[in-house]
């Protein structure tokens, strides 16, 4: 049976929602195509009609999730402190199937193929910029310290997820949380932020 090119896309779609479910439930090693055909109702070989290789899915998986929380970030106007707050709440921590890929899968991506490391390099130099366009101060300082709190970020964010002691991993948010917090907004670190309560 032969389908239109409306079908085709639609089927596309869908198999990057069920690939990047599955990914971000049990990273990319952890799960083969026949895992994600399954889930997505489809058979191993109509895969190949969609993709060269699983290297390839992995690269488009990435990049279109990093897309879409591009666009959430323009569309909602978010503010560099917004992101800070966000992404280093305990809502983030426990939501990994739902949160940022990059931090879900960093530790895999740093050996996987080139094209997948070139479409994280060039999404998390655009969500530099994003900050960066927030801050003051001349063009180096603002992306130097919009990486720097990206990196702070994602970093706490995967240790306070692989700590099996709770108040530790309030202990590493909140750290994480009052520093990058006060790069972001030019001031010195503030209170002590209210993940302990779960406020944030």
């Amino acid at each position: 049976m032969r389908y239109d090119k409306g079908h085709k896309d639609e089927t596309h779609r869908h198999l990057l929602d069920v690939a990047a479910k599955q990914f971000l439930k049990n990273g990319i090693d952890g799960v083969g195509i026949a895992t994600i055909m399954k889930e997505a109702g489809l058979t191993n070989g109509a895969f190949y009609a969609h993709f060269k290789s699983k290297n390839a899915l992995v690269a488009e998986v990435l990049d279109d999730a990093l897309e879409q929380r591009e666009k959430q970030f323009l569309k909602g106007s978010i503010k560099a402190t917004d992101y800070v707050r966000l992404y280093l709440s305990p809502t983030h921590r426990s939501d990994v199937e739902c949160g940022c890929p990059i931090a879900a899968l960093l530790s895999e991506l740093v050996r996987h193929s080139k094209a997948t490391r070139q479409v994280f390099t060039k999404r998390t130099e655009r969500a530099a910029e994003l900050i960066a366009s927030q801050l003051e101060g001349s063009e180096h300082e603002r992306n130097r310290i919009a990486m720097s709190v990206i990196a702070i970020s994602i970093g706490a964010l995967q240790m306070s997820r692989a700590v099996t002691n709770a108040k530790l991993s309030d202990e590493i948010l909140s750290g994480a949380y009052e520093t990058a917090m006060s790069l972001v907004s030019g001031k010195p670190r503030p209170e002590p932020s209210a993940v302990k309560n779960g406020e944030i």
